[in-house]
């Protein structure tokens, strides 16, 4: 008896019960292969940003501010699974700044951790283990608004001193920035001054020189 590959092929499309028993076949192969045929595999995984989340941290409870600028990325090697691999959210994978060695001013070497959102990998490695930080003591001033009205006045007009609203302002920040200010520096930019207005002037910080 001489069975063709189109006789097979018409008795599988043809008989759904062939198709289900081959689908189940097939998944448990699958499932096989996957579990016990090298199970594991290593992968990277790049440009993974690193998060510094200061809100409610311990350098912010002890009155610290962060003074350095930090926008860093980092890699990791790991080991996980194939169907973990297959079905991994690479999303979920965060990278941050373990903030609670800082209690005073200075600079710190804070360890960099691997958050893996609850995902079933092992890190072997990154390349970032470690994020150097500068904290400063934060203080708080009372900054007067200087404003600078330099343009000259019509004939037969007078000009009288400016009205500044608010007159001084309250700033905090890190203590070796907010020491150096003595004023808040608003610039009117009218070239001719003509009439009574009002102007909404941006204004800089200056120190004594």
């Amino acid at each position: 008896m001489k069975i063709s590959l189109r006789s097979i092929w018409n008795l599988i499309r043809n008989n759904w019960h062939l198709k289900l028993f081959s689908v189940v076949i097939s998944i448990i192969v699958w499932f096989v292969i996957v579990q016990y045929v090298n199970p594991e595999d290593t992968r990277k995984l790049d440009n993974i940003r690193i998060e510094i989340n200061t809100v409610d941290s311990i350098p912010v409870q002890e009155g610290l501010v962060l003074v350095t600028d930090y926008d860093e990325t980092l890699s990791i090697t790991y080991t996980a699974g194939r169907d973990v691999i297959a079905m991994l959210n690479a999303e979920k994978i965060k990278a941050y700044v373990d903030l609670s060695g800082a209690t005073k001013s200075g600079e710190y070497d804070f360890p960099v951790k691997i958050d893996t959102g609850g995902q079933n990998i092992t890190i072997v490695s990154q390349t970032v283990k470690f994020a150097t930080l500068k904290y400063e003591k934060s203080i708080s001033a009372q900054v007067k608004v200087d404003v600078l009205a330099d343009g000259t006045v019509a004939e037969g007009y007078m000009k009288n001193e400016p009205v500044c609203v608010p007159s001084y302002i309250n700033i905090e920040g890190p203590e070796s920035k907010v020491s150096k200010i003595v004023a808040a520096e608003a610039v009117v930019p009218e070239k001719t001054f003509k009439e009574t207005n009002v102007y909404s002037c941006e204004y800089r910080f200056v120190d004594e020189n």
